[in-house]
């Protein structure tokens, strides 16, 4: 096994009710506890990103984005979570202006 699949399957929590993964162990693990708690797979996702929020803090933030597929067990298809912050609506001007900044929510995009 990879360094990065080791990586992987350390920050993936799963159980009967089904499976979290985070950039984070301990975010997997929170956002299962949202599942155990009676919460559904978004719960689990906004539990997770904001455990990550404070465990990742050059990476996530209260300002960023969430990208959640959900395949519900009672549903063809899935579903989507999309929560784009407001960095990404002025991305077209900041690609246009070079060198792209180095810091604040324009330099993640």
């Amino acid at each position: 096994m990879t360094a990065t699949a080791v990586l992987a399957a350390n920050a993936v929590a799963h159980g009967s009710l089904g499976v979290v993964g985070a950039g984070a162990r301990t975010a997997a693990v929170i956002g299962a506890a949202a599942l155990l708690d009676g919460g559904n797979a978004f719960d689990a996702v906004i539990a997770a990103g904001l455990a990550e929020t404070v465990l990742l803090p050059p990476k996530c933030g209260l300002a960023g984005d969430v990208v959640a597929l959900v395949q519900p067990a009672d549903r063809p298809a899935p579903r989507a979570l999309l929560s784009i912050g407001a960095a990404a609506r002025r991305l077209p001007q900041a690609l246009a202006a070079r060198p792209l900044p180095r810091d604040g929510g324009l330099s993640v995009g």
